[in-house]
């Protein structure tokens, strides 16, 4: 199947020894639709469809702000992929 991969990975800073995101896209299998217009012509739309992966892999310098990031890191996870996800609805895709 068709797949991208995007991978981000972070410079050495204060908080982190290192920070790796990557994010995973995969076309799922399409649905055909059968649609009807107004006048009762039949025809047939393609459901696009894409299956995210997400992974995050940090290693902290402080073991308090490890404690601290594992309180919030699925909230952040979570809006990350929402943000995703929206954006993803507000961009039309076009088949190449």
């Amino acid at each position: 199947p068709l797949m991208w991969t995007v991978e981000a990975k972070s410079i050495k800073s204060q908080l982190f020894e290192s920070l790796k995101s990557r994010w995973q896209l995969t076309f799922a299998n399409t649905q055909d639709e059968i649609i009807f217009d107004h006048e009762g012509s039949v025809g047939i739309k393609k459901k696009l469809a894409c299956s995210v992966n997400f992974e995050v892999e940090m290693e902290v310098s402080n073991p308090l702000i490890s404690l601290t990031l594992d309180q919030v890191l699925k909230d952040v996870a979570r809006k990350q992929v929402e943000a995703f996800e929206k954006r993803c609805n507000e961009v039309p895709f076009q088949k190449q």
